[in-house]
């Protein structure tokens, strides 16, 4: 199955059950019979968007008057507001540890 193919049918679901399906991680991402660099590729979409993902459908479940209210369904799966999110995450995430391994190198260097 295509990571396309994938996205689709988890924006077509209840937020239960995109929730349920957003997590469902294979090998064979493209579903091809074949373990190939395009499942590298979507590897790493799923790693990437999975901040995003997990804070749109957790307000789906968690909060769904407010989701009713921004419209949300699960057609944001892996979209813009997803990458937005995600990008902001990994951003700050990266950002973090960058810092953190240049403070150690640091206390390292005047000891």
């Amino acid at each position: 199955m295509a990571e396309s193919t994938i996205v689709e049918v988890i924006r077509m679901l209840d937020p239960p059950d995109a929730w349920t399906m957003r997590w469902h991680f294979v090998i064979d991402m493209n579903g091809d019979g074949q373990i190939t660099i395009s499942d590298v590729w979507l590897w790493a979409s799923y790693i990437f968007f999975a901040p995003g993902d997990v804070i749109l459908l957790g307000i789906m479940l968690k909060l769904p008057s407010v989701a009713a209210f921004l419209e949300m369904t699960p057609k944001l799966v892996s979209g813009w507001w997803s990458f937005a999110i995600s990008f902001l995450f990994w951003t700050i995430f990266l950002g973090s540890l960058s810092a953190e391994s240049r403070r150690e190198k640091e206390k390292r260097a005047h000891h």
